[in-house]
């Protein structure tokens, strides 16, 4: 490596803050050009002009740093095309950037968006493969750590000092905790409603200490790490249980653990500085679940109510068809359907529901029948009634 990771520290710092000001004020003065929709390659994957201008920034100001002593070699979130790409033979410094990590958001007028870059080379030996990572905010932050350096530290728009982050809470406890998922999309959404039902089982007296944000990914990581007043709340625990790719978690999953962090697998397991390295050796595939929390009694919890929450329940749909006509007290039972198998808490949630009428006739007096379906367990399990 021809230059220190001290100097590409000091050019990232330099690289992001630029490119941070430039989307703000493209947003800004032209949101119309910015926000427009443009198509990346043979896949034509979806992007925005500002996702793009972003890009083609970091690089040319990288390039131009100080003459262009950091020789990189460039993976682009919107470049990253080819889906079988490996790292593991390759040397030198790589920069992996996803300069508008939450697009979504920026095309809604969110801003819970960030600009994430990661340097590394894979020919380092494990464990120091990573040589920095950087995260810039909008609101002027940028959130940065460096291999061989403790901790995580902060810059400040229009400051030149650099200090520590405010590190992560002390909470160890879930229902005096604050919990972040990434919960846009229904999937997302539905994915947390078993742990949410096992934990207002079991600790419905502290519910209302216990908060839950729809808002996931690096954003919220370093707004994590960064607790700065110790008796206010503050965000605790970060949940994904879904995949997510490489760009959109290892820089401020590094960043996070060098502020004390905890990182661990569904399974329990830690989430090691060489794991985050092995997957930017393959930046094209997705990364697994994980848990990310300020202590490690916390995140233990998490995982605990995580598996209670996976039990499932057999049960039968069942459909009643009666007329809806008090003159006609016919009713026409239909055998079950299905046996399906779901956690216990979203049977709970969707027992009983009634789905309209269907266009189907009385039988009898020929007019309307309305369709009841509801859910119940089957009775060679021995299970009670659930309706």
């Amino acid at each position: 490596m021809d230059v220190s990771v001290d100097f590409i520290c000091g050019a990232a710092l330099y690289v992001t803050r630029k490119v941070i000001d430039g989307i703000v004020q493209d947003l800004h003065r032209d949101p119309n050009t910015a926000l427009e929709s443009v198509y990346i390659g043979e896949r034509k994957k979806k992007a925005l002009t500002v996702d793009v201008t972003a890009q083609r920034s970091f690089r040319a100001y990288l390039e131009g740093y100080h003459g262009g002593k950091i020789k990189a070699k460039f993976l682009g979130e919107e470049t990253l095309r080819d889906p079988n790409l490996n790292l593991s033979a390759s040397s030198g410094v790589h920069c992996l950037i996803d300069p508008v990590d939450g697009t979504d958001l920026v095309e809604r007028g969110l801003s819970n968006w960030c600009s994430a870059t990661v340097f590394f080379d894979p020919a380092r030996p494990s464990g120091n493969k990573i040589l920095a990572a950087f995260v810039g905010i909008p609101t002027g932050e940028i959130y940065y750590a460096c291999n061989g350096n403790a901790g995580a530290l902060l810059n400040l728009r229009g400051k030149k000092t650099h200090g520590p982050v405010g590190g992560p809470s002390s909470v160890t406890r879930l229902v005096k905790s604050s919990l972040c998922f990434y919960g846009q999309k229904p999937k997302n959404l539905l994915s947390i409603v078993p742990l949410l039902n096992r934990l207002n089982e079991k600790h419905s007296e502290s519910k209302d200490e216990f908060r839950i944000y729809n808002l996931g990914g690096i954003p919220m990581m370093m707004k994590m790490i960064d607790h700065r007043v110790k008796h206010s709340r503050g965000i605790d625990a970060i949940i994904e249980l879904d995949t997510q790719k490489v760009h959109d978690v290892v820089a401020g999953a590094y960043i996070a653990k060098k502020a004390g962090a905890i990182m661990r697998r569904l399974s329990g397991d830690d989430i090691t500085y060489s794991d985050l390295e092995n997957a930017l050796l393959t930046p094209s595939k997705e990364m697994e679940p994980y848990i990310l929390a300020s202590t490690k009694d916390l995140s233990t919890e998490i995982l605990s109510l995580l598996n209670e929450s996976k039990k499932l329940t057999v049960a039968t749909i069942s459909v009643n068809k009666k007329c809806v006509f008090s003159e006609c007290d016919r009713q026409h039972l239909v055998s079950a359907d299905a046996n399906v198998s779901m956690p216990h808490e979203i049977l709970d949630l969707v027992k009983n529901v009634t789905w309209g009428n269907s266009s189907e006739r009385c039988n009898n007096c020929k007019k309307d029948v309305q369709s009841e379906t509801t859910f119940r367990p089957l009775p060679s399990m021995g299970i009670d009634r659930l309706d």
